[in-house]
């Protein structure tokens, strides 16, 4: 099964990025919920997210024209393992601005993107840059 047939069966999910923080996440698996986003929403709390799934590897850009509040966007890449959880190489990371009418462009394709409010390190003095997904239950 891919990716993104998976995780749209997920209600919400774990990210553990490298620096050791764990952001729990809305998916976003649909058209309609990748629009939406976190536009017109109030700033949901620290270390909560939205992690956006897309069927294939995409390089489209992100708006924060409507969203109040700053975010990090971790642009992601990676595939479903056996033990039901998704091991992802972090390839870019963003500091969006709030209201920001200028379209965010990530520099490599991606299939995963997590918006997360925690403006803390996304990735640690360490060489990695894996993230793994979990369902969250």
């Amino acid at each position: 099964m891919r990716l993104d047939q998976v995780l749209k069966g997920w209600k919400r999910a774990l990210v553990s990025l490298p620096s050791g923080l764990v952001v729990e996440c809305e998916i976003a698996a649909t058209e309609e919920d990748r629009e939406r986003g976190f536009n017109g929403r109030r700033r949901p709390p620290y270390g909560s997210g939205m992690l956006f799934v897309f069927p294939q590897p995409v390089l489209s850009p992100f708006t924060m024209q409507r969203t109040e509040f700053p975010l990090d966007m971790v642009f992601m890449q990676g595939e479903l393992n056996g033990e039901g959880a998704v091991p992802e190489d972090i390839t870019q990371v963003v500091n969006a601005i709030a209201l920001d009418p200028e379209l965010v462009w990530p520099s490599m394709l991606y299939n995963l993107c997590l918006e997360t409010t925690s403006r803390s390190p996304i990735l640690s003095s360490s060489r990695s840059t894996y993230a793994l997904i979990s369902e969250k239950r």
